[in-house]
């Protein structure tokens, strides 16, 4: 199997933490990290294993300096993740399936069913939540404003279907990619945009806060169950590890840990990993290309104060300053 991800050196100690999880359940996998970023003589590569880093000036993306003055660092790597996709599908002509991940995402169990699926499906995405939420009228808004699908997976074949996606996709985000959710809004298009597209409900997949009010974590024997499926991945998006009782920043979920104590069986197994990674000590640098992003840009500071006025009015704030 093929994975990548998508990261700076300051979020290094998450990308360590997915591989090594990816590696338990994958051992001969091909992983590689996406770097919005350049690396230095003094990082330590080897607690990353045989995961290869890519640094994102060696995939040639088309307008990337124009997209450094119009994004901020985080819309940067959101906007990258087609051109990577892209990338390795034409550095490596034997490659048919790839798998895209979050570093805020943790493996449990094997994408052996995805990797199935990916036979007969050339994209496969998930949603943020898969049914109606009581007195919901908050979360399911919130959904439909920040992207019916989630951004932190996706998974595709090397298809017709599949290119197509990725060239629609990558051209959206090299000007549209704006805010905390600049790359996610467009996979609301893509069910009825494209052919052979799967929206894979299973619980097990994209476990996160935004939907643990319908998800519930049992253990038998080693192996984590959501709702008696094997719990493939859970993404950690909003949940600080040095404070257990956060679980997710949104809380209109009402994710309360003092009430979900199954939610502990995730959440202090990822602690603990991220609290040892070798690299929390680059938490705090800036990436190389900092200095060349601007949050002046005048189209993109009009659009991102639009957004968060919609998104403020719901009592959220997820289109960051």
């Amino acid at each position: 199997m093929f994975f990548y991800t998508i990261c700076t050196l300051s979020h290094l100690f998450q990308a360590e933490v997915l591989v090594n999880s990816l590696r338990k359940q994958h051992p001969d996998a091909v992983i590689k990290i996406g770097l919005v970023d350049k690396l230095t003589d003094d990082i330590d590569l080897s607690p990353l294993g045989n995961a290869e880093i890519v640094e994102v000036d060696k995939i040639a993306i088309p307008d990337f300096e124009a997209m450094q003055s119009r994004y901020k660092i985080f819309e940067l790597c959101f906007a990258s993740k087609p051109f990577y996709a892209l990338y390795f599908f034409k550095k490596y002509p034997e490659l048919n399936k790839q798998i895209y991940i979050d570093t805020d995402i943790f493996v449990f169990d094997k994408f052996d069913a995805i990797d199935q699926k990916l036979n007969d499906h050339s994209v496969i995405i998930t949603p943020h939540i898969t049914q109606a939420v009581s007195d919901g009228h908050k979360l399911e808004r919130f959904v439909l404003g920040a992207g019916i699908f989630n951004a932190g997976f996706f998974a595709v074949n090397r298809s017709k279907e599949s290119f197509e996606f990725l060239n629609w996709f990558a051209d959206k985000l090299v000007t549209q990619c704006i805010g905390g959710v600049g790359d996610q809004v467009w996979l609301s298009l893509v069910p009825a945009f494209f052919d052979n597209v799967l929206i894979e409900k299973n619980p097990g997949y994209n476990m996160a806060g935004w939907n643990v009010m319908h998800r519930f974590i049992t253990k038998n024997n080693d192996r984590l169950l959501v709702n008696n499926v094997p719990l493939v991945f859970y993404h950690y998006s909003g949940f600080d590890y040095t404070n257990l009782s956060t679980v997710t920043k949104f809380k209109q979920q009402g994710a309360d840990i003092n009430v979900r104590k199954d939610l502990l069986l995730v959440l202090e197994h990822i602690t603990r990993q991220l609290s040892v990674s070798p690299y929390l000590n680059l938490r705090t640098r800036k990436s190389f290309y900092f200095n060349l992003t601007t949050s002046e840009n005048k189209n993109g500071s009009v659009i991102r104060k639009a957004v968060k006025k919609i998104f403020n009015f719901f009592g959220f704030d997820i289109v960051k300053k």
